[in-house]
């Protein structure tokens, strides 16, 4: 994508702040070819967490680490809030731009998406257990007094911005929120949402 560059360079100017940044290739990414990639299939929400709690546990074993911050876009902005509502005591916060919150949500108002393939289908009682495991809305005490910081687009068609009035709505009173409204669509483009994503991550973290 387009946006990648974006990101790229953000990450680029947090490593030279003295970051240590890495960039993870979950099961479910095409980082090492298709059967790697489908492996996420029924599995949203469990085998791409071990993914990434895989690598946090490698890092804090292997490097003096004082916090652990994760950032994603789209899914990878799921994956960081999911990461953190199972293992909130390893992570110090998570950082969700465009990223979706419900899936059940999601799917059943986008009869194109193309994750309803994870799920096996749209919501239905049926498949009611795969949702329930993608969740970040059952123990909602997981993410109390967690840092979250959501950035989004206010004209993304491809996760609309009510995924984040889901969140706001159900943690407001329970984790700590920021959120970051940008005059974007899905994928981020302008240099001055740049300049403002770069400084609220700085000072979120």
């Amino acid at each position: 994508y387009f946006s990648y560059g974006f990101f790229d360079l953000l990450l680029e100017k947090l490593r030279s702040l003295g970051f240590l940044i890495v960039k993870i290739d979950y099961v479910g990414s095409f980082g090492y070819g298709r059967k790697f990639a489908e492996e996420l299939k029924n599995n949203i929400g469990k085998r791409d967490v071990e993914s990434v709690i895989k690598v946090i546990n490698y890092l804090k074993n292997n490097y003096k680490i004082n916090y652990v911050y994760l950032i994603g876009n789209s899914y990878g902005g799921y994956l960081s809030l999911k990461t953190i509502y199972e293992y909130p005591v390893e992570i110090s916060g998570a950082i969700s731009i465009n990223g979706v919150t419900d899936w059940w949500t999601l799917i059943k108002n986008n009869k194109n998406s193309i994750f309803k393939i994870h799920f096996n289908g749209y919501p239905t009682k049926s498949n009611l257990e795969l949702y329930d495991q993608a969740s970040i809305f059952i123990q909602k005490e997981n993410l109390k007094n967690k840092k979250i910081l959501l950035i989004y687009g206010k004209n993304d068609k491809t996760i609309p911005t009510s995924q984040n009035d889901l969140f706001i709505k159900a943690y407001n009173t329970i984790a700590k929120i920021e959120n970051l409204e940008l005059d974007e669509g899905h994928i981020l483009e302008k240099k001055e949402s740049f300049d403002k994503v770069y400084k609220k991550i700085i000072d979120f973290v």
